[in-house]
């Protein structure tokens, strides 16, 4: 039998005693002969010849449904196919969009890219010459004495967890959440099983860093963990405290238990160090897989995410394995318009907490066990660590009458009081404030252009545009209160 049985199923419908053949409409195909094209034949059988291939002995036309079925019988056609239309491959898919990333880009100038902040994935190792992922893989070490190194790609989960965190913004494939940052791809789970061992070695080797010292510069700054286990794992969990106490974020999955009993979180994830992600679907639902608990901290997209995979190629997954990379991408970018900023980095429970009080609330209103705070937001996440940026205090007492001053700065106040606005000052530039109380929750927002601010002790504090970076130069107006 010849193949062109695909070409009758979907012509099948329209081939009907009902139907006469004055009324067919013709349909784009492509004709592929045994030996080389031949035209004549393609319009014997009524063909209208779009053009000739020379790649292929084949014949791209238009043809009527019946006429296509009596070409594809004749012997010296190999095949018939329809001229089908295939999509393109977006760069950036839904679950970059859900999650607000590309917002999140634009604010502060960064990609996640600083050359303090690193992000090491501890998984089952990476295609480390994926063309989506080299240029940001700068580190590749095994955990596992059996594995000289994480390259290549032990399973493929690690690839795929990988290009959600930090796939290229390059015109091509996919993107990551976090598409400059600078990633080790370190391994632990050597054909998708994690011994604690490797774990805790892959946890050394991301606080040491290429040059094997804690705390240096090459330090990773935060570590994604898609693994989990039901057990108690107490070595796990105190290198994961130590690094918590180094400075080190970790985000792991919540596992894809369900939620039969109220509280199926798996370990890393459910520890009060780690920030533990859940899946959400496209339609920004709980997927039925994420596990639930009161240690869920927020969810992000985990349900047929498409990312990179060994080889050079794309698919989909599904996972709370696919929401932790985007919680860890997102970390990456809030460090990073710190360290633009030449400000100390966020603290892992400050961290936490800007995730959890930035997230937007998805039903049931408030905190619940299946989505925790929420649904991760990536574009509110950023612009609270930059309006979390360390207060700076001018120790110049000014009188109590209106005192003209120019300042150049580049910080945002926080922690401070309100006193007056005068519309005089900063006539020539936009000033927007979102103070934050020390637990990271907003408690005022305002986009005033003009503001004045004291502490409580009466002192000018610096005075300076929120979600600004770079040096503001302008001439205010202030006044003791």
């Amino acid at each position: 039998m010849r193949p062109f049985i695909l070409l009758l199923i979907l012509l099948i419908a329209l081939i009907t005693p009902s139907i006469v053949k004055a009324q067919e409409q013709a349909i784009p195909i492509i004709a592929v002969f045994k030996d080389k094209p031949d035209v004549n034949l393609f319009q014997q059988y009524g063909g209208q010849v779009i053009r000739v291939f020379k790649i292929i002995p084949g014949i791209h036309g238009l043809m009527k449904p019946s006429d296509v079925i009596n070409l594809s019988k004749d012997p010296r056609i190999k095949y018939v196919e329809l001229d089908e239309k295939l999509n393109v491959l977006e760069e950036i898919q839904w679950n970059l969009y859900q999650i607000h990333a590309p917002e999140a880009w634009s604010i502060g100038g960064t990609y996640g890219h600083h050359p303090k902040i690193q992000v090491a994935v501890l998984d089952t190792g990476v295609d480390c010459t994926h063309p989506d992922l080299a240029a940001n893989i700068a580190w590749t070490p095994s955990a596992d004495p059996g594995f000289p190194s994480a390259c290549p790609d032990t399973n493929g989960h690690g690839t795929h967890v990988t290009g959600i965190v930090a796939a290229l913004l390059n015109g091509f494939g996919v993107a990551g959440v976090a598409p400059q940052v600078t990633v080790y791809d370190i391994l632990v789970c050597p054909g998708g099983s994690c011994p604690i061992s490797d774990i805790v070695q892959g946890i050394q080797l991301a606080m040491e860093g290429p040059d094997g010292i804690i705390g240096t510069d090459d330090d990773a700054e935060v570590m994604n963990m898609s693994f989990g286990g039901p057990g108690n794992y107490p070595a796990m969990q105190d290198a994961i405290q130590n690094a918590y106490d180094h400075g080190v974020v970790s985000v792991a999955a919540a596992g894809n238990s369900g939620c039969p009993d109220g509280d199926t979180v798996l370990e890393p994830a459910r520890y009060p160090t780690v920030i533990a992600m859940a899946a959400t679907t496209s339609a920004k639902t709980i997927a039925d897989f994420s596990s639930c608990g009161p240690s869920v901290t927020a969810a992000a997209p985990g349900s047929a995410v498409l990312s990179t995979l060994p080889g050079g190629t794309y698919g989909t997954a599904s996972g709370t394995s696919m929401a932790a990379p985007h919680g860890t991408g997102v970390v990456a970018l809030m460090q990073a318009v710190r360290a633009i900023a030449n400000v100390p980095l966020l603290k892992p429970s400050e961290v936490k907490t800007i995730i959890c009080n930035t997230a937007e609330d998805l039903p049931p209103a408030g905190f619940d066990i299946r989505s925790g705070c929420g649904l991760l937001r990536a574009d509110r996440a950023v612009q609270a660590a930059m309006a979390a940026l360390t207060t700076v205090k001018i120790t110049q007492t000014l009188p109590p009458k209106i005192v003209v001053n120019t300042v150049n700065q580049s910080l945002i106040v926080t922690n401070t009081q309100t006193i007056m606005v005068q519309e005089q000052a900063f006539q020539n530039n936009t000033i927007t404030l979102t103070k934050i109380i020390p637990s990271g929750k907003i408690i005022f927002s305002s986009t005033e252009e003009k503001l004045v601010l004291f502490d409580w002790a009466s002192m000018f504090l610096a005075f300076i545009a929120v979600l600004l970076l770079g040096s503001v130069v302008g001439t205010f107006v202030s006044r003791r209160s």
